[in-house]
């Protein structure tokens, strides 16, 4: 009869810890949606690391360079910033982080300051250009607005989603489910 308890209490320890061990090696719960236009991908919301990436991106190869062309891996704590070069099974896209201007892959008082600086016309030399300025919510052929800067305040300050339009439900994909990458890599 002890021989049977003990038993029993084995395998409920081992279920237990398979129980906990298979919910923290699941995937991350993914709460956005990247896009890719063109060669470069939007969607990726500030303070995401490669690891976070890679859940968006069930069963598909991901490598990530940050803005010097150094490798960035998976259990890396480095944030993707604007700049960085994501590849997808191989295919290189240009990050564009959504209010991350100087490319840290944070929303802070540092990037609202370049936009507004930008704005105002007393940033000089660091003005924002190119993937940086669509960064601040500048969409190809427009001008930098006040509006922009009010936007990167507001996320700073955590009363606005500026990356809402890359925003889902939480997603966490199945076995042998792809993701969505089969509809849009």
């Amino acid at each position: 009869m002890k021989k049977i308890r003990i038993i029993s209490l084995v395998l409920v320890c081992a279920m237990l810890l398979f129980a906990v061990a298979s919910v923290s090696a699941s995937a991350a719960t993914v709460t956005f949606k990247p896009e890719t236009v063109n060669s470069k991908i939007y969607g990726v919301p500030a303070n995401s690391t490669v690891k976070v990436l890679k859940s968006a991106y069930y069963n598909t190869i991901i490598d990530v360079y940050d803005a010097n062309g150094k490798s960035v891996s998976a259990g890396d704590t480095t944030k993707i910033g604007t700049g960085f070069t994501v590849r997808i099974n191989g295919r290189p896209y240009t990050a564009v982080v959504m209010g991350d201007v100087d490319g840290d892959g944070v929303l802070s008082a540092k990037d609202y300051a370049l936009v507004k600086r930008t704005y105002l016309g007393s940033a000089g030399e660091a003005a924002l250009s190119g993937i940086y300025l669509e960064a601040a919510g500048v969409k190809a052929g427009d001008s930098l607005a006040a509006l922009h800067y009010m936007m990167l305040k507001r996320a700073c300050l955590g009363t606005y989603n500026i990356n809402r339009d890359y925003t889902v439900d939480p997603y966490d994909p199945g076995a042998g489910e792809s993701g969505w990458t089969s509809g849009w890599v």
